[in-house]
């Protein structure tokens, strides 16, 4: 890797941007829990609070320092290739999703390569297990738990952009 991508190196710099609930005892956590278990919205949850939210993409191009212009023609290349596959193709129609950019970029996203895409899920408890996964009882690290409610939604909605 080349470049380290930028993090939080002050819960205070965090802060700026988000809102930030401090979960300190186990019942700190059930009410949490208790009050997003049927709030509709998203969520997103990473195991490190200070890590900043970047696609696979953005990750891959930061930390090998590679240009937006060399991206898109791997990106393209790589499409083109899937599009050229006739058992892509077949794939693709058998669940009746026709071969857009959209639909091979999702399926690229399922299988580990570096995409726009950001994964959010519509389930606390599927975030919160993304959060903590890889965390082991002996650390001190805190994760944090992105959440936009369905009402901020059309904010980020890309017709809105």
């Amino acid at each position: 890797m080349g470049i380290k991508l930028p993090s939080y190196d002050k819960i205070e710099d965090k802060e700026k941007n988000f809102n930030i609930i401090h979960i300190n005892t186990e019942q700190d956590f059930d009410k949490l829990f208790n009050e997003h278990k049927n709030i509709e919205g998203v969520y997103r949850g990473v195991s490190s609070w200070r890590y900043k939210i970047y696609s696979s993409l953005q990750r891959h191009l930061i930390t090998n320092e590679i240009t937006i212009e060399d991206s898109n023609i791997f990106i393209n290349e790589y499409i083109k290739i899937c599009r050229q596959n006739p058992l892509f193709s077949k794939y693709l129609n058998s669940f009746k999703i026709p071969p857009s950019k959209l639909s091979l970029m999702a399926y690229l996203q399922h299988f580990g390569a570096p995409t726009s895409f950001v994964d959010f899920s519509e389930n606390f408890s599927k975030s919160l297990y993304f959060a903590t996964e890889k965390l082991s009882n002996s650390t001190s690290e805190n994760f944090s738990l992105y959440y936009i409610s369905k009402n901020d939604l059309d904010l980020i909605n890309i017709d809105n952009v």
